[in-house]
């Protein structure tokens, strides 16, 4: 990728924290904010989400930026998502830990209905 392209990025520390807890190389997150597949407002002014359809191992990924711009007219991204998850990273632990402690809960009976 062009230098002058990537110097016009700035990374937060949450947003690289993301992209190594998601296994996600950081060239995959320029791609999506240099050539998205989709741009949108985000939630809040100023905020504006980068979406890219990503294939790996054929696996179609949805790579989603959340970006505003820095005062000196950079992007600056503020997180990174990935959807489905990256096989191996932190939310994929997260997620195989959450199933198992929902498989050795045991019901809870509470005004006639049961809850797991």
């Amino acid at each position: 990728m062009d230098n002058n392209l990537q110097n016009s990025i700035i990374w937060t520390k949450h947003a690289l924290k993301r992209l190594e807890e998601r296994r996600m190389p950081k060239n995959i997150g320029e791609l999506a904010l240099l050539e998205p597949d989709e741009k949108r407002k985000g939630k809040e002014k100023g905020i504006f989400e980068f979406i890219k359809n990503y294939k790996k191992e054929n696996k179609i990924y949805t790579i989603i930026l959340i970006v505003t711009k820095s005062k000196d007219d950079k992007w600056l991204v503020i997180s990174v998502w990935v959807d489905p998850i990256f096989d191996g990273s932190l939310d994929a632990s997260r997620q195989r830990e959450k199933i198992s402690l929902a498989k050795r809960r045991k019901p809870v009976e509470k005004r006639g209905r049961i809850d797991y």
